[in-house]
């Protein structure tokens, strides 16, 4: 693997002052432009933030706020999830996505206006990032998110500490919810993993309340809401599970990473229709950001890419066996991108911070890895991956 360097366009890096953004961006193609969107506002400073898309020159096009119910005594208007992008109802490119504060928006990507039906009123916040799907083979697009949830009285019901994993029409309706003790921080993974390929929905929870029974546990529930399994980890769950074929065998096992803060992290692979372990890493540094799956091999199976707050480990899909360790001073809360590359080659791309075990966080560094001979597709030659 070899690194690479590269400069940034004319007009980024960009900003509209509206807070930190911890939001992943997005990418929309609406109205005849390509927009990046993205909220700003995160737990440390909620308060200034909402929605916003920067168009190919690093301006803003739009800014979209948070307006709150009357009835929310603290405001906030950040927005720390990322922005889905799918077709909802303007015909084109919408995006939704849920705030710090008690709704969730739904917009029209082109120009930021509130789709029809919405906001949506959570009655708390939203870390998750939403998964767009078809679930129920209308032709309708679905919105799978979870959510927050504190003791309390909202949309007329009472609810206890916890969160939620929800199911939402494109018109702003909830089609179904289903609770936990816990917050759902972990954005939803949705595929046709299930006893007879019926689509199932993976997710992870979080760990704000201290000793709930759903703390660390991965959970797969039908397109009804319905639990279907709930498998317990040994750490922190909040980061998004992956969907994948690790092991070759044509079906799809849920992937998942864990922090247990001090004790570092591990890495979980889980028969997807019954949650039961296949194979686990542990004594790995901490995972915060989500894993990712490709064939890196050619083997005919995907590989797992595993960002960790000190480097990035590559392990075989099959065994778990370590096949490269990418960037191990740079640390990373986000997922890795794999791409293929102009020249042909598979791509692999960090952006993380400079960090030691004494200094935990320093300067900002992108990362970009080539695997070599790859076709685009795999590595190809028995020599090519791993060096």
């Amino acid at each position: 693997l070899g690194g690479s360097s590269a400069s940034a366009p004319s007009g980024w890096p960009t900003t509209n002052e509206s807070g930190p953004i911890d939001s992943t961006p997005s990418v929309s193609n609406s109205g005849g432009r390509t927009s990046v969107l993205v909220g700003s506002g995160n737990d440390s400073d909620p308060g200034p933030g909402g929605y916003s898309a920067f168009g190919s020159t690093g301006s803003q096009l739009w800014f979209t706020q948070v307006v709150n119910p009357p009835s929310d005594t603290a405001p906030v208007g950040g927005v720390q999830a990322g922005l889905a992008v799918g077709s909802l109802q303007s015909g084109g490119s919408d995006a939704v996505a849920g705030s710090l504060g008690q709704v969730s928006y739904a917009l029209d990507a082109s120009n930021g206006t509130p789709l029809t039906g919405w906001p949506f009123l959570n009655t708390d916040s939203t870390h998750s990032t939403a998964a767009l799907a078809d679930l129920y083979g209308t032709g309708q697009t679905e919105i799978i998110d979870g959510g927050d949830q504190t003791a309390g009285q909202g949309a007329g019901q009472e609810f206890g500490d916890g969160g939620h994993l929800r199911i939402l029409s494109a018109q702003g309706n909830q089609i179904c919810r289903a609770d936990t003790n816990q917050v759902v921080d972990s954005s939803p993974a949705v595929g046709g993993f299930l006893t007879g390929g019926a689509t199932g929905i993976a997710v992870g929870t979080g760990g704000f309340f201290p000793n709930a029974s759903d703390t660390d546990t991965l959970r797969a529930y039908n397109n009804r809401c319905q639990l279907q399994w709930s498998t317990v980890l040994d750490g922190d769950t909040f980061s998004s599970p992956a969907l994948s074929d690790v092991l070759g065998n044509g079906s799809l096992q849920v992937v998942e990473g864990t922090d247990r803060t001090i004790f570092g992290g591990s890495v979980w692979v889980l028969d997807a229709a019954t949650g039961q372990k296949i194979w686990e890493v542990n004594g790995i540094n901490r995972v915060i950001g989500s894993v990712v799956t490709a064939d890196l091999s050619g083997a005919g199976y995907d590989d797992v890419i595993v960002p960790t707050i000190a480097g990035t480990l590559v392990l075989d899909g099959r065994t778990g066996a370590q096949i490269a360790d990418l960037s191990p001073t740079l640390g990373l809360q986000n997922s890795p991108l794999v791409t293929d590359d102009p020249n042909g080659s598979i791509g692999i791309t960090l952006a993380g911070y400079t960090s030691s075990l004494l200094s935990p966080a320093g300067a900002g560094e992108i990362d970009h890895y080539e695997i070599p001979g790859s076709n685009g597709a795999a590595a190809v030659g028995g020599s090519a991956w791993p060096m």
